[in-house]
C-alpha cells in the first residue's frame, strides 16, 4: 500500500537542512505560460522553463562568487531560449543540468522574490554568454530587457502593458506582450499588427 500521507513538508521536518523551494504566484505562473509559448511559436528556437543551467565549472564558480553568489551547483531562470538544434529531446539519457547556455534567460518576479538578486543573476547570464535577459515583472506590469554593451550590462526599452509586441533587438524576435489582453487568446504577431 502506497503512504500518500508523505509529504514534501514532512521531508523538510526529517531533513533540517533543505530549503522549501520559493513558490510562484498565479500571476507569474500565467505569465510565464503566455511567454513560453509566443517563445516556442518562433520558427528557429525552442522555450524550456525551469531548465538547471550547469553552474559547476570552474568558469562559472568565478563568475558566482565575482558577483556575490556562495556555493550554487545551478541556476534557473524561468523561461530559457535556445536554437533550435542547440536543445532537444534526448532519446534515451536526461540531463538534470545542462552545460550549454541559452540565448535568452527570462525571469519572471514573484512577490517572494528580489529584484536585487535577479540582477546580480543577470550579470552573471551575460557574463556567461546568454546575449539577451527578460526581466518581467506581473505584479506592475512591467518587462526590461538586458544586454551587454562594451562588457557591461545595460537596460534596454521598458515594456508596459500598452505595448501590443515585446521586441527584441539584440535576438532579432519579437513575440506578443504577456500582458496584452490578446495574449490570452494566442494572437499571432500578424494578427495584432493588422
Amino acid at each position: 500500500m502506497i503512504n500518500i500521507e508523505h509529504t514534501f513538508s514532512d521531508e523538510l521536518i526529517e531533513n533540517p537542512i533543505m530549503e522549501e523551494p520559493p513558490m510562484a504566484s498565479k500571476n507569474h505562473s500565467i505569465v510565464q505560460a503566455r511567454l513560453t509559448a509566443h517563445l516556442m511559436a518562433l520558427e528557429k528556437y525552442v522555450a524550456a522553463t525551469e531548465l538547471s543551467l550547469d553552474m559547476s565549472l570552474q568558469d562559472r564558480v568565478t563568475c558566482l562568487k565575482k558577483h556575490g553568489f556562495d556555493a550554487v551547483r545551478e541556476l534557473k531562470p524561468d523561461v530559457a531560449l535556445y536554437n533550435d538544434n542547440d536543445l532537444e529531446l534526448s532519446d534515451w539519457d536526461d540531463v538534470v543540468r545542462v552545460e550549454q547556455m541559452p540565448l535568452l534567460c527570462v525571469e519572471i518576479i514573484s512577490p517572494s522574490q528580489s529584484s536585487v538578486e535577479t540582477l546580480r543573476k543577470f550579470k552573471v547570464y551575460l557574463e556567461l554568454g546568454v546575449k539577451s535577459c527578460w526581466f518581467v515583472d506581473p505584479a506592475i506590469k512591467v518587462m526590461q530587457i538586458y544586454h551587454l554593451r562594451d562588457g557591461r550590462m545595460v537596460g534596454g526599452k521598458v515594456f508596459t502593458a500598452t505595448d501590443l509586441l515585446i521586441e527584441d533587438n539584440t535576438l532579432g524576435v519579437s513575440i506578443p506582450s504577456p500582458f496584452s489582453k490578446f495574449s490570452k487568446r494566442g494572437m499571432s504577431q500578424n494578427q495584432l499588427l493588422s
